[in-house]
């Protein structure tokens, strides 16, 4: 029995290296909720119900403990998705390793460019 126990502490308590695997992944997209908000509400949850989260769950494959991480935000996986958010949210940036991108909504002609409407003055330099 003494040497099961001491066996049992020596494979909860050792130090080594974790070898963590990804056993579930669960998205939460974002809603619309109503205006205004309710007065109720914290800053953390308007952000998670605005924006939406990811949950991961990784469990280390040597001594089973078990690691989560909510981030702010759902994955995005399919370019349709990427410019439905871009036609609702406006620019969305991308990361990508060291990389960073930003996927934006280009004017239609049929929209006024404001560049082409400002004045331009000639200075004289006389």
């Amino acid at each position: 029995m003494r040497i099961r126990l001491l066996n049992f502490f020596k494979k909860v308590f050792s130090l080594h290296q974790h070898n963590w695997q990804l056993v579930s992944k669960t998205i939460s997209e974002p809603r619309n909720l109503p205006s205004p908000f309710p007065p109720n509400l914290s800053k953390a949850f308007l952000d998670k119900a605005i924006f939406g989260f990811t949950t991961y769950i990784w469990e280390c494959e040597g001594c089973g403990e078990i690691k989560i991480k909510e981030c702010l935000g759902v994955e995005i996986t399919t370019l349709e998705d990427v410019l439905d958010r871009v036609d609702i949210y406006g620019n969305q940036p991308i990361v990508k390793g060291e990389k960073e991108y930003v996927v934006i909504l280009k004017p239609s002609n049929s929209q006024p460019n404001v560049l082409n409407k400002i004045p331009i003055r000639r200075i004289n330099e006389n």
